[in-house]
């Protein structure tokens, strides 16, 4: 079951997250709606199972917030086939909880007023760093 998951939806979900923070929103529209279709609904599915794994593994302690620890980790554990699978699952999730959120809506207001704004760049960090402590008050509540 897991296999399955890794070696499908891991790699579409971190090329459609590298779309996302990498591309504006009006490349990615010239993508063909069936292909954008069926890539976002399997990129979505492991989008919830990596990025809420990967933050109960941040919680407790599981796994490191440094991206090629968790690949050493792993691959000295499973093997480098499994520390690959993790190292993309943990590029996803940093991407996802710094970057990608900040990025598309920094891109929906430069399309609506034609200004930059770089609060949501801000706040994003602001909120992966919080997410990333392993003593934050939302993992207090549910730990």
């Amino acid at each position: 079951m897991w296999t399955i998951f890794a070696t499908l939806i891991t790699p579409i979900t971190l090329v459609t997250t590298i779309l996302f923070a990498f591309f504006s929103a009006r490349m990615i529209e010239r993508i063909p709606k069936g292909i954008l279709s069926i890539f976002g609904i399997i990129s979505v599915l492991g989008l919830i199972i990596i990025v809420l794994g990967g933050l109960g593994s941040l919680a407790r302690g599981e796994e490191s917030v440094i991206p090629w620890r968790v690949f050493l980790d792993v691959s000295h554990n499973h093997g480098y086939l499994n520390g690959t699978y993790a190292l993309a699952n943990s590029i996803i999730l940093f991407l996802w909880l710094f970057f990608v959120p900040g990025r598309l809506y920094s891109d929906h207001v430069r399309h609506k007023t034609n200004r930059l704004v770089l609060y949501p760049y801000v706040v994003n960090i602001l909120i992966g760093l919080l997410l990333c402590s392993r003593d934050n008050i939302f993992y207090r509540l549910f730990l």
